[in-house]
């Protein structure tokens, strides 16, 4: 007899699908599981990066970077010209800078920063931690 909606809860590890979606037939190659970075942990002029996922492990996807940036750092003005940049305060307080318009983020903030989009950010009171990554992969290059 087929499984309903309103069977006992997934097991760890299963998903069942909405009541008629169709279920794929062999590996799910949009999958990506990254258990460890390939890139070491590097500092960059002030900052220090951790690679939690470079374009080696997500075929070029993406980009996932742990950042700690002491106070006075950040980059210059620049643009990306071939990917979508975005950050996620972990710590912090960092003014950004996008085009002309400045935000002063706070934990739990997030800006996405489209690709041809002139942006910087300042780190004027207290170090910060941020995450950060581009889409699709390959601007994190330049941190190693």
């Amino acid at each position: 007899m087929s499984r309903s909606v309103s069977d006992e809860a997934d097991k760890p590890g299963e998903m069942t699908p909405a009541p008629g979606a169709d279920v794929p037939k062999g590996p799910d190659t949009d999958v990506l599981v990254v258990h460890a970075a390939s890139a070491p942990e590097r500092q960059f002029l002030s900052s220090r990066f951790r690679f939690l996922a470079t374009t080696v492990e997500t075929a070029g996807r993406y980009s996932f970077l742990a950042v700690d940036v002491p106070v006075g750092g950040g980059p210059r003005p620049h643009v990306h010209q071939e990917a979508d940049e975005w950050f996620y305060v972990l710590q912090g307080d960092p003014v950004f800078h996008v085009d002309d318009r400045a935000f002063t983020l706070a934990e739990g903030d997030f800006v996405h920063i489209p690709m041809g989009t002139t942006h910087w950010f300042e780190v004027l009171n207290a170090p910060i931690k941020v995450l950060a990554g581009y889409s699709p992969a390959g601007d994190e290059l330049a941190f190693l």
